[in-house]
This record gives C-alpha cells, structure tokens and sequence, in this order.
C-alpha cells in the first residue's frame, strides 16, 4: 500500500504529458520491484530512491525546460504572425479597392467637375514587407512546432 502511494505521488507531483508520467512511473515500480526481489526492505527503497518530490524536481528541470521553452517561442512567433496577417489583409483590402481622393474643381466660368484619382502609394511595399514576414513567422511556427514534438517523442522513448 505505502509502494502505490509513493507512486501516486510522483505520478501526480510530475509536470509532463500523461504518457511521460505512465512510463516514469513504470519505471519506477520496476526499480522498486526489482530492489524488493533483491532483498531489500520496502524502508530501505524509500530511503534509497528519496522523497518523491526530490525524485520529480529533477526530472521536471531537465526535461521540460526544453519544451516550456519551444512552447513560448511557438506562441510568440504565432503572436507576430497573426499581428503581421492581420496588417496584410487591410493592406491588401486596401490596393484592392484603393484609397481614391476626391478633388472638385470649380473653372472661373462655373463649371464644376469632381476628379477622382486611385492613391495608394507605399502600399505595395508595405505588403511585400508583411507577406515576407508572415512567411517568416509561419515558418519558425513550423520549426519550433516539430522540434518541440521531436523532444516528445524522445522523451517517450527513453
């Protein structure tokens, strides 16, 4: 009963996917086991392997600092891309129809007419600008989404 509980604290004290903290604990149960079936007391496991939260800090140090770390890059360039696709789409909104400006003329013999002439000066660069940076940002997306499920399934095999 004291071995379930030991592992039900480890198992809930671990910040990791479930299958990471399945397999952890597995292993664990096995290392208990196999000290048990060598000999030793249930007293002198505990004593070996420590408190369970000691046995957790270290494992949630190392390991999920790495994928903490991809996670906020992953939701940062996310951020900046849907920043910069929001701009390309006003701005592409706005070549499309155009700003028009409006001029009426008055000639000294009263006849008026009214000028209408397409101004969209920088917008084309500003959407060149923005389409090479939303590419950027979608592919760092990428980047740090498959490195970050590269270090999951690493840790799944070990």
């Amino acid at each position: 009963m004291r071995k379930n509980i030991y592992l039900i604290k480890i198992f809930i004290l671990l910040h990791a996917p479930f299958g990471q903290r399945m397999q952890f604990v597995k292993e664990i149960r096995r290392s208990i086991d196999d000290k048990l079936d060598s000999g030793m007391t249930i007293d002198e496991v505990f004593e070996e392997l420590g408190e369970a939260s000691a046995l957790t800090e270290e494992y949630n140090d190392i390991g999920m600092r790495q994928q903490t770390k991809e996670y906020v890059w992953m939701m940062l360039w996310i951020l900046v891309g849907i920043c910069l696709g929001v701009l390309l789409v006003i701005d592409g909104y706005t070549l499309y129809t155009g700003y028009h400006e409006i001029n009426q003329y008055i000639a000294p013999t009263g006849y008026e007419w009214i000028d209408f002439r397409p101004k969209a000066g920088g917008t084309w660069d500003k959407v060149i600008v923005e389409s090479v940076g939303f590419c950027i940002c979608m592919g760092n997306v990428i980047y740090h989404y498959k490195r970050r499920r590269n270090a999951k399934k690493k840790d799944n095999e070990l």
